[in-house]
């Protein structure tokens, strides 16, 4: 009977100490003025709003790639990532959340109709290990152009945007979610123009994880459109992951704050 109780008291013990705890998350996203970090802050405010014992740090990364292997050294507990990042054995799937959209931004003076007019260019891309710098590789292949045709600027999200403002470089890639405000920005620059990514059902040969949608007319200028007319252009969805050790518990209760 004495046995009976003292269990009984441990475990009670041991309940109320897990609900009196706080969780700490770490959740690897993009640079500050992407869309993962803003879906990161969001998320950690919402989730405080409805469980205040769990707390998420959003910090910053190069991208996709990074926030993988993060996840899987254990190094951040949540992440996002683009679909096609190669999965880790530690990692997770825990939602598919929305599209990204590839954005070829040109000068109008460079003259680029397509991906493949980008030889003889400058190009800003995103970071070594961000999902745009490693998915713009394939692409470029595909439309025929070695590392050699052009010349390849990989640089934080703020600087492209400045140095191909200022005409350091004549058009920058990034793969993003519809509407990015940073993005939109650009367009205050009447000189910019968005260029179609088309033969989708081409790519889609070596790279299934590839989606057919387009930029509606309109969607980063009205008074004068940008696009002209709808885009058609090629995305990826964004992955929430997770490491395999983290509370499904925790989890749950982090997306049941979305409904």
């Amino acid at each position: 009977m004495g046995l009976s109780v003292a269990a009984t008291l441990v475990c009670a013990g041991l309940w109320l100490r897990s609900r009196n705890q706080t969780h700490h998350i770490t959740f690897a996203t993009c640079g500050e003025t992407g869309e993962y970090y803003a879906f990161g802050q969001a998320l950690a405010q919402v989730t405080h709003k409805h469980a205040p014992d769990i707390q998420i740090n959003v910090v910053t990364s190069a991208g996709s790639s990074q926030n993988m292997d993060s996840v899987q050294t254990n190094n951040a507990d949540l992440a996002l990532v683009q679909s096609d990042t190669p999965v880790q054995p530690a990692v997770r799937a825990v939602a598919q959340l929305y599209p990204e959209l590839f954005h070829l931004i040109a000068r109008e003076t460079a003259n680029i109709q397509t991906l493949g007019d980008l030889k003889g260019k400058q190009i800003a891309l995103m970071p070594e290990g961000s999902g745009s710098y490693e998915l713009f590789w394939p692409l470029a292949e595909h439309y025929g152009l070695a590392t050699r045709d052009f010349e390849a600027r990989p640089m934080p999200a703020d600087q492209a945007h400045s140095a191909l403002l200022a005409g350091e470089v004549d058009a920058l890639f990034r793969i993003i979610g519809l509407g990015n405000s940073s993005v939109a920005e650009l367009f205050q620059d009447d000189q910019l123009e968005l260029v179609r990514i088309a033969q989708l059902g081409a790519l889609q040969l070596s790279q299934p994880y590839l989606e057919s949608t387009v930029i509606p007319q309109g969607s980063y200028s009205g008074a004068r459109p940008i696009p002209p007319e709808d885009l058609p252009v090629i995305a990826v969805s964004a992955l929430l992951i997770a490491n395999e050790n983290v509370d499904p518990d925790i989890i749950k209760t982090i997306t049941s704050g979305w409904s």
